[in-house]
């Protein structure tokens, strides 16, 4: 496995854009860049396109964990329905607010491979209240994103 790179260590301050960018080396480094901006477009555009034109479903009563996982199946499948993704039991996370589902494409728990893997595929949260869901950003770390909804779901529900 390679060891990760960072952007600067990409682009040495001592070169323009241009002559970095001319370099043929540095040339797939500017085509996986732009893939992974295009793809991280249609992903955000997607859901935000998906989120949009569905009716967010919720439910009139509490749910438990048992009704959340449907949920969250069904909401994960509508993301993207050819991704056949998996929901990863064994990693839910129970807060006050309701679970936390991780999930995988089916592909990358077979083959282990992270190019089988989904850019921007966050973890989804199930309320415990009423059904609804709401995707994690994947921007930060899922620790992080979890607890940063926590912190904002206790300041909109104090006890």
């Amino acid at each position: 496995m390679g060891k990760a790179v960072s952007v600067m260590a990409l682009y040495p301050s001592q070169l323009s854009i241009c002559q970095w960018a001319r370099s043929s080396r540095n040339r797939h480094r500017i085509t996986i860049f732009a893939l992974t901006a295009i793809i991280l477009v249609f992903l955000s555009n997607a859901s935000g396109e998906a989120a949009q034109s569905k009716k967010k479903v919720t439910m009139s009563h509490p749910v438990n964990q048992s009704e959340a996982l449907t949920i969250a199946s069904h909401a994960i499948y509508t993301l993207m329905p050819d991704a056949n993704f998996i929901i990863l039991t064994e990693h839910t996370v129970e807060r006050d607010f309701g679970w936390v589902f991780f999930y995988a494409p089916r592909r990358y728990l077979e083959t282990q491979d992270p190019r089988d893997m989904v850019l921007g595929a966050g973890p989804v949260i199930v309320l415990r209240q009423d059904g609804s869901t709401h995707f994690l950003p994947t921007s930060v770390s899922p620790p992080a994103a979890i607890e940063a909804f926590d912190k904002e779901w206790k300041k909109a529900h104090p006890q």
